[in-house]
């Protein structure tokens, strides 16, 4: 028996369906498993089956023309092409497979059951229980007519995108159509976008038999396409802070897709880019005056750092340890994480110096050190509150010393404010809570309202000279900054200036703050008292909860996710976890979420 299966070590997790479906996603059979997992909760149990299971094969019997055969009992099914026919689209095989590891393929005619993946059964590779092992044999071929596993299908892709577009204009979805677009969504996202995302998503592996799959929102909650609420402490990383779909952006986007252009003709003067670049001058600090638009935020470090070379000519840099900025070649180079930078190799070719963040002597140094060996800094380049490293606040002496610092060595300061602008850390501004200008400042993710992508890099107009001439086009960007962006960037100023968000945050996170202190120190068995003394660190909604390790983390973001409250660590670890809702949420969501938490840390504290 090629395949065998332990029940009593399954999970019932249906990861092995998942990777089943996956690899065999786009061969006649899209997201359709050949092994089934049952769950029995009444009898604390789960069952894992495919046509190994099967001591009799009786879709062999149930075939009229005798297209089915396999090599003794418990081995692959070997379906004749030659032979079967399809019996007139009800072929016979499927009803009398017990286990529902059969299908059938109208259009290519193919009955088809599991084959060992070519020799490599991706449900061994993936059951982390080691519920199913694989004693190896010869498959059977997964070869069919044309010799190639892939084909190109631009009739298939045209069939595909016309049903998404179908499903797009649906205002309402039958629960079967959801859970349909469930499985579907683990199938691409395994097979055509990335696996390893799968097994870090909460939402896959703490959602129950059907994983949360987002589908609308509004303030500060959503609903996955099952209509199961959450309220949202993750807000996109920092991307909505004004909230899932703020209507007053969203109508901007709709006025000028339905009204003007949606994309620039890159020769006339679009005026909207022109309206948000003065927009940026009059809300920044100091005498920041020209912007530049791309989409993302690692685009906007990387003009900070090319800006930054052109106008000093010079090449060095000095970042922060456990900094991020971006994973693009030149962001990345100034990231402060091993997990991020080793994999890739050589980064950018000058010299990047990383010191300890908050240490200003540790800068001072650095800059001393390079004055005197011949190395030329262009630029500190430094968050004015740690994001992706868990919401970590600097010294208050901090900001106004690299300042100092700047000026004294002829070395330029950039912000990076993706994460902290825009009202995220209680003022509008990072660095306002220092009262510092900056010589430029990167600007992402809510800058765009949560609508639409929109990043940018800015700063005064001396510096700002090398972007115009001699050439006005040393860095430009076909999509970056368009009418629809801009469109969503001007309604998001407006609502954050009109409302204070940045304010709003202030207040939000002095009632969240201590009551998270609280909870830490009610339980210190749980928290790294290293972070804050106490495990809680941040301003306004930028908060961090850092735990003993990574497994207690990821136990409290999955009790938390599945009591309704979406939270995340950083990216590869569950050590730190952010509270980041958007701005926008209220005081019962608020409590809310405390109480759940609450609930969480009660349950964890049992088991450690």
């Amino acid at each position: 028996m090629p395949l065998k299966f332990k029940n009593k070590l399954c999970t019932g997790c249906h990861l092995c369906e998942l990777v089943c479906s996956a690899y065999h996603f786009g061969e006649f059979a899209p997201g359709r498993a050949r092994i089934r997992v049952s769950n029995h909760p009444l009898e604390g149990r789960s069952e894992v089956m495919a046509c190994f299971s099967c001591p009799n094969a009786p879709c062999i019997v149930a075939c009229p023309q005798d297209a089915i055969s396999r090599s003794g009992p418990r081995q692959p099914l070997f379906v004749d092409p030659a032979k079967c026919d399809g019996c007139d689209g009800h072929p016979a095989c499927v009803p009398a497979c017990p286990y529902s590891a059969m299908y059938f393929d109208v259009q290519t005619r193919y009955a088809l059951a599991c084959d060992l993946c070519g020799g490599d059964p991706q449900c061994v590779k993936f059951c982390y229980p080691q519920a199913v092992t694989f004693d190896s044999i010869e498959p059977a071929s997964r070869r069919r007519e044309g010799g190639q596993s892939k084909l190109q299908s631009l009739e298939e892709a045209l069939n595909y995108s016309q049903r998404w577009l179908e499903i797009l204009n649906k205002p309402v979805l039958t629960e079967e159509e959801a859970k349909q677009i469930i499985e579907e969504s683990k199938t691409n996202f395994a097979e055509h976008f990335n696996k390893g995302w799968l097994e870090y998503r909460k939402s896959v592996t703490e959602a129950g038999d059907w994983a949360a799959t987002e589908w609308t929102g509004s303030g500060a909650t959503f609903r996955d396409v099952l209509g199961r609420e959450y309220i949202d402490c993750l807000g996109g990383y920092g991307l909505l802070d004004l909230g899932w779909a703020h209507p007053e952006v969203v109508n901007a986007v709709r006025a000028q897709l339905t009204y003007r252009t949606p994309m620039p003709s890159q020769e006339l003067l679009d005026p909207l880019r022109g309206v948000l670049a003065r927009l940026v001058a009059l809300i920044t600090p100091g005498d920041i005056k020209y912007s530049f638009f791309a989409a993302s935020g690692t685009e906007a470090i990387e003009g900070a750092i090319k800006l930054a070379k052109m106008y000093t000519r010079k090449n060095g840099f000095i970042v922060a340890l456990n900094a991020f900025h971006g994973k693009t070649m030149g962001s990345l180079s100034m990231l402060g994480k091993a997990d991020y930078r080793q994999p890739v190799g050589t980064l950018y070719g000058g010299p990047v110096y990383h010191v300890p963040f908050g240490d200003a002597d540790a800068v001072e140094r650095q800059l001393d050190i390079c004055r005197k060996v011949g190395v030329d800094i262009a630029a500190v380049l430094m968050e004015p509150i740690q994001g992706e490293a868990g919401a970590i606040v600097p010294p208050d002496d901090f900001w106004p010393r690299l300042r100092e610092l700047t000026h004294h060595y002829g070395v330029l300061l950039i912000a990076d404010e993706v994460q902290t602008g825009m009202g995220r850390t209680g003022r509008l501004w990072g660095v306002d809570h220092w009262n510092v200008v900056p010589d430029i400042m990167a600007l992402a993710k809510s800058f765009g309202g949560g609508v639409m992508p929109v990043s940018a890099f800015c700063s005064t107009e001396e510096i700002w000279q090398v972007m115009m001439y001699p050439n006005p086009f040393i860095h430009t960007t076909t999509t970056g900054g368009g009418p629809l962006a801009c469109s969503a960037a001007i309604a998001a100023i407006h609502v954050t200036l009109r409302e204070r968000l940045w304010e709003q945050a202030a207040a939000k996170g002095d009632y969240l703050i201590p009551r998270l202190k609280a909870l830490a120190a009610q339980y210190p068995q749980i928290f790294d008292q290293a972070f804050g003394g106490d495990g809680i660190t941040g301003r306004g909604l930028l908060i961090g909860m850092h735990f003993k390790n990574t497994e207690v983390g990821y136990r409290v973001a999955a009790g938390l996710f599945r009591r309704g409250v979406l939270v995340a660590g950083t990216l590869t670890s569950a050590h730190t976890i952010r509270i980041e809702p958007p701005l926008v949420i209220t005081p019962v969501q608020m409590d809310a979420v405390l109480y759940r938490l609450s609930d969480t840390l009660a349950e964890v504290s049992r088991t450690i």
